[in-house]
């Protein structure tokens, strides 16, 4: 080969070397990842589910009878539904957390917390308070990471102990709603839900009652004393826990950001109690650790009750809540 050769060989090299090398690497910008503030909607949707199809009722809850209703297909009326909600992530593909910050709404939504309220008055449906907003939208923003996608949705059924423990009138959201306020030890419920079942409910008292109610709430709280030996509600009990806390972790699959609802499946929290009686206690699930009513409904919330003892040994997925596609 002459010298004339080499050289053009040489630079076919460099220029053949120079193509790989953008081809491969390209222009380093197009790579970067990007991050921008993307807004979300928890749409929550109350169904029943013993009739096919599901019927939902979110529109309508001081108006509907639901039909069939628990172990004896009891029809019942709703008379309260309400929740809170708390640390709200995603899930993206590989598994990690995007954490979601809810907006700060003085009626529903403030301090990382919103309630959850599907009535359309201030009191106890069929009372006589004033007319509402239904609260079925929760919402929030998050860092969306470009390239990501998203397949679940976790959060919390009630409140962290630091909020549970706060006065009302300090306490902004729960403000709100003040008949979800649980006394001074206990702070609030998480979950209210009181139904009005057809014929009412046989108390072991040997009376009638006409409520069948479920209040989540944490219990075993003891609060500081002030120095005038009142309780100070606003500090948190020893450790910052109560003995049973009661939070229930909600994990849902399938959960597109954009699209995606969640279904409050009223039916398949009472699916495994009797409506029509109560054996002891006040009526319905109070979450006390003797209340034998508790076992049934705390296992479709994905928690376990003191009267359960041994019995569940390994975690109990919750059935109430769920992913709604269209």
């Amino acid at each position: 080969m002459t010298l004339k050769h080499r050289r053009i060989g040489l630079a076919a090299a460099i220029v053949t070397s120079s193509l790989l090398l953008t081809a491969c690497g390209g222009d380093s910008s197009t790579n970067e990842k990007t991050v921008e503030t993307r807004e979300l909607t928890l749409d929550f949707r109350a169904i029943n589910s013993t009739v096919s199809p599901s019927v939902d009722v979110t529109d309508s809850i001081c108006d509907t009878t639901l039909a069939a209703v628990g172990t004896e297909g009891t029809d019942a009326a709703i008379a309260y539904m309400a929740f809170y909600v708390s640390n709200v992530r995603l899930i993206t593909s590989s598994g990690a957390e995007v954490a979601v910050t809810l907006d700060e709404d003085q009626d529903s939504q403030e301090q990382g917390i919103a309630l959850v309220d599907f009535r359309d008055i201030t009191s106890a449906c069929g009372g006589t308070g004033e007319a509402k907003a239904i609260w079925n939208d929760v919402t929030g923003t998050y860092e969306h990471t470009s390239g990501t996608s998203y397949t679940g949705l976790k959060y919390q059924l009630g409140l962290p102990a630091s909020i549970n423990h706060a006065a009302p009138e300090t306490a902004g959201v729960l403000s709100s709603a003040v008949s979800m306020s649980w006394g001074w030890l206990s702070g609030y419920r998480y979950l209210r839900m009181d139904l009005m079942p057809a014929g009412g409910v046989q108390l072991a008292s040997g009376s009638t009652g006409s409520l069948w109610t479920v209040h989540l709430g944490a219990t075993g709280c003891s609060n500081a004393a002030d120095n005038d030996g009142t309780e100070n509600r606003s500090a948190a009990p020893s450790g910052g826990e109560c003995d049973t806390p009661n939070l229930s972790d909600v994990s849902l699959s399938d959960f597109n950001p954009d699209s995606s609802k969640i279904a409050v499946d009223i039916a398949a929290l009472y699916a495994g109690s009797n409506l029509t009686v109560d054996t002891g206690g006040p009526s319905g699930c109070m979450s006390g650790t003797t209340d034998a009513e508790c076992a049934e409904i705390f296992a479709r919330l994905g928690l376990q009750h003191a009267t359960q003892g041994d019995a569940f040994t390994t975690p109990i997925q919750q059935v109430v809540f769920s992913t709604l596609n269209d």
